[in-house]
């Protein structure tokens, strides 16, 4: 047996174990150990004991005394309240007097300052009217004239004379010297024209020097009432009026 054997006395001291007896504590030591470790006893609060447990005659006198103490908490509340109140009313009134005396001192020179200035502009705005009406009356006058005019040209040319087919093979000419890339658009616009003209109006399709009579963009409006134009009508109506102005002109 050597050792390692736990057993025996040599296996214990090298392991530093007890052997079968392990030294055990005094008794002394355990009962000092038991003394400290008494806790101390915490004081409960005294707890107040319930009105009905209290005796009437004194219960009558603590609720006598609370009584007392609610009025003059009441009273007190209530002058706190209207020393409150007072104070409000006297800094408003303070607001609006200070307020009264600043417009007073701020309108007196307002015044003087608006009353001359508001009687000169009042003659201007007169004469600016009879200068506007004077300016809207001299382009009428002018259109005037020259409407009187061209009527006197063409009563005086009045023997001149062309026909819906001397004007359609005129606009088929312009339109060959201008090479178009698609000619047969503007071809069938002018077609579309000559029907129109045919059907609602015959006194320009008898005689299309009347058409100068009209102006060009009042005779483009009353086409528009009847079809809505395109490009290629509007330019046609505009090749209708260049070769009836260049034979007034007396231009082949």
């Amino acid at each position: 047996m050597g050792k390692g054997d736990i057993k025996t006395k040599r296996g214990k001291i090298v392991r530093g174990s007890y052997g079968v007896l392990r030294p055990r504590k005094s008794k002394e030591t355990i009962s000092n150990n038991k003394k400290e470790k008494k806790s101390v006893k915490v004081k409960s609060p005294d707890i107040i004991a319930p009105i009905d447990n209290i005796p009437k005659k004194e219960r009558e006198v603590i609720i006598t005394e609370a009584k007392g103490v609610k009025a003059e908490v009441l009273k007190a509340e209530k002058e706190v309240i209207a020393k409150v109140v007072k104070a409000e009313k006297e800094i408003k009134a303070k607001v609006v007097k200070a307020k009264k005396e600043i417009k007073a001192k701020t309108s007196k020179p307002k015044v003087e300052s608006k009353t001359p200035k508001s009687k000169a502009p009042k003659p201007k705005a007169e004469t600016k009217i009879t200068e506007t009406k004077a300016e809207v009356k001299t382009p009428k006058a002018k259109a005037e004239v020259k409407t009187a005019k061209q009527k006197d040209i063409y009563q005086e040319k009045s023997e001149l004379s062309i026909n819906i087919d001397e004007l359609k093979e005129k606009v088929i000419k312009l339109l060959s010297d201008k090479n178009l890339a698609k000619p047969n658009i503007r071809l069938n616009a002018l077609n579309k024209l000559v029907e129109i003209l045919k059907s609602d109006f015959e006194t320009i399709y008898n005689k299309p020097l009347l058409l100068l009579k009209i102006e060009k963009n009042e005779f483009k409006e009353k086409v528009s009432q009847i079809k809505k134009l395109n490009s290629a009508e509007s330019s046609i109506i505009n090749n209708f009026y260049k070769i009836l102005e260049n034979i007034v002109k007396g231009i082949n």
